[in-house]
């Protein structure tokens, strides 16, 4: 079992604080800490507006979000990191090879989808990247509570 997992995207304020959500709403019991960062993140800034709009629509709150910086420290502390895409995963190897192992895209199990950065776009984007990470969150949820 996992003790410790982190969603990593680019600026932590779109699409790895949905998959942070959408985990920790999936595996409820509390004994895996979830959090996300950004490979450059907007330190301190909330989530954007269409991502707090789309997942209070699905029920979850996200308004206490604040963005963080994917650091050394950061990854080495925990079990598994997940990469919103292939950018963030070559980002997170090639600075830190030794987490290889721990590694791996959120999209793995729907082979190796990257997840679209709906920054800047309207708000139906941020609806389909949800749906998207939802459907990834849905693929990994049976093998982190085991």
């Amino acid at each position: 079992m996992f003790q410790k997992l982190i969603v990593v995207c680019t600026a932590n304020i779109c699409r790895s604080p949905m998959a942070e959500g959408l985990l920790n709403a999936g595996m409820k019991s509390g004994k895996c800490q979830i959090a996300s960062a950004g490979t450059r993140a907007l330190i301190g800034q909330k989530a954007a507006p269409y991502t707090r709009e789309v997942m209070q629509a699905h029920g979850l709150d996200v308004s206490n979000h604040r963005a963080q910086q994917a650091t050394e420290e950061l990854l080495r502390s925990t079990d598994l990191v997940l990469a919103v895409d292939k950018s963030h995963l070559d980002w997170i190897t090639s600075n830190f090879p030794y987490l290889r192992g721990r590694a791996h895209k959120l999209g793995k199990w729907r082979g190796d989808v990257d997840i679209p950065d709906p920054y800047g776009l309207p708000k139906e984007h941020f609806q389909s990247t949800y749906e998207l990470i939802h459907a990834c969150v849905n693929d990994w949820l049976p093998r982190l509570i085991k």
